[in-house]
């Protein structure tokens, strides 16, 4: 217990028997494995960018690579069970995503989802955005 992650240790055991006599084993090697990461990607940026009447860019960053998920909607209730409008599974610090085809003048809900290496999953609340008028 109490070993260090990523760290190479020896080993060599001695053993006696009920007579003192002694054996001593070959000298072994392990390496611990590195520490598990149990911390979601914290977003530390996140906007949205370029609004114009058909069109939007939703941008964030988070403090490690992750992947992302965007679920757009014109409802607040977002349900993120559902399969996201954008999905990538590529690593990354900065992610941003060009929204087409959206109507004039209309109010869109949006949640982000960001997933690290280790399974780690943060899920920001809903955000908002109104695309331009004509």
């Amino acid at each position: 217990t109490n070993l260090s992650a990523q760290t190479v240790y020896f080993i060599q055991i001695v053993a006696e028997d009920e007579n003192g006599n002694d054996s001593v084993s070959a000298t072994m090697r392990f390496k611990t494995n590195a520490q598990a990461d149990v911390n979601a990607p914290n977003v530390v940026f996140e906007s949205a960018l370029l609004v114009k009447a058909d069109s939007a860019h939703v941008l964030w960053v988070t403090n490690e690579k992750a992947n992302g998920r965007l679920w757009l909607s014109t409802n607040a209730a977002i349900d993120t069970h559902l399969n996201p409008t954008h999905s990538w599974i590529d690593f990354s610090l900065f992610h941003d995503v060009e929204l087409t085809g959206l109507a004039p003048d209309t109010l869109y809900y949006y949640v982000l989802s960001s997933t690290d290496a280790s399974g780690n999953v943060t899920i920001l609340s809903a955000n908002s955005f109104r695309t331009a008028a004509q």
